[in-house]
């Protein structure tokens, strides 16, 4: 729940049934395509869609991206379950593993977080979702990030709401608004210095669901300090795209479950204070592997 990497998640289910009756996904959730998949996040963005009730998930999502340019790499771990058709709660465990590519590798305990999403379907007519939910990340060592957030506790609510355009769901458009609430400092005795700010975010996109194995993706996100009294903004758009191989392909690979690939571009049109020192082109990918179990 919480652009940077590649996400690894291992079905024990077959996501791709065709939506006949019996599949549990049928029904279940807006968001499902002719393949039966469903899309509950793009990229790093929560969408108002959750998987089918009584069932767990469990994600498994080593961010790769971290070997080319930081010390360590990140394993989230988590574990969602469905209550209701509307309603999922989340567990999740991120350590820092040492990168072994690195001249001066490290590593951290990292965090633990807790979320759930509650969606309102059809709230607005047929071809809309909203959603709600929050997370809460709590650090249990030293983060070794540059982020200035990172060794805080982290409350973030979330609203999110898409609508689908034209007589299919190919197109779905979706706005998610987020607000980055800072908590305490990991340490009795906090670095000196001005708490961070807290951050809000604004994101509105468009996904385009191509016949077959492929998902196009077109993102911009505001983000700003405003809320806390400062004066300070940033802008990114994130063209991206996902490949998602069909259950023939994936059975020819012997490789089993589901998973997807993904690549996402960053350009910054304008970025926060704090950020200054980074690229204005940054891109991430993304390989999700996942295990689904009633």
């Amino acid at each position: 729940m919480l652009v940077g990497a590649f996400t690894l998640s291992l079905n024990a289910e077959n996501e791709e049934q065709r939506a006949v009756p019996g599949n549990p996904l049928k029904g279940a959730k807006k968001g499902v395509d002719e393949l039966g998949r469903y899309f509950d996040n793009l990229f790093a963005t929560e969408l108002p869609f959750i998987g089918p009730n009584t069932v767990w998930e469990f994600d498994i999502s080593p961010k790769f991206g971290d070997v080319i340019d930081d010390p360590y790499i990140r394993l989230p771990l988590e574990a969602t379950y469905g209550f209701s058709e509307t309603l999922e709660a989340s567990l999740g465990y991120t350590p820092y593993l040492e990168n072994p590519f690195d001249s001066d590798p490290v590593h951290s305990d990292g965090y633990l977080s807790l979320g759930f999403k509650k969606r309102f379907a059809e709230l607005f007519g047929e071809k809309s979702n909203l959603a709600v939910g929050a997370s809460v990340r709590e650090p249990l060592d030293d983060i070794p990030e540059q982020n200035i957030r990172a060794n805080y506790l982290l409350f973030r609510p979330f609203v999110v709401y898409s609508l689908q355009l034209g007589d299919t769901d190919r197109w779905t458009a979706y706005w998610n608004v987020n607000y980055d609430l800072i908590g305490d400092h990991i340490d009795d005795t906090p670095p000196p210095g001005r708490v961070p700010d807290s951050l809000f975010s604004l994101k509105q996109g468009v996904i385009y669901k191509i016949e077959g194995e492929w998902r196009c993706s077109l993102e911009l996100e505001y983000q700003t300090t405003r809320m806390d009294g400062e004066e300070d903004d940033q802008w990114v758009i994130r063209p991206g795209v996902t490949w998602f191989p069909s259950e023939k392909r994936r059975e020819a690979w012997f490789i089993p479950g589901d998973y997807s690939v993904g690549v996402t571009f960053g350009i910054a049109l304008d970025q926060l204070n704090e950020h200054r020192d980074r690229s204005d082109f940054r891109t991430s990918v993304r390989f999700r592997w996942r295990f689904r179990a009633k």
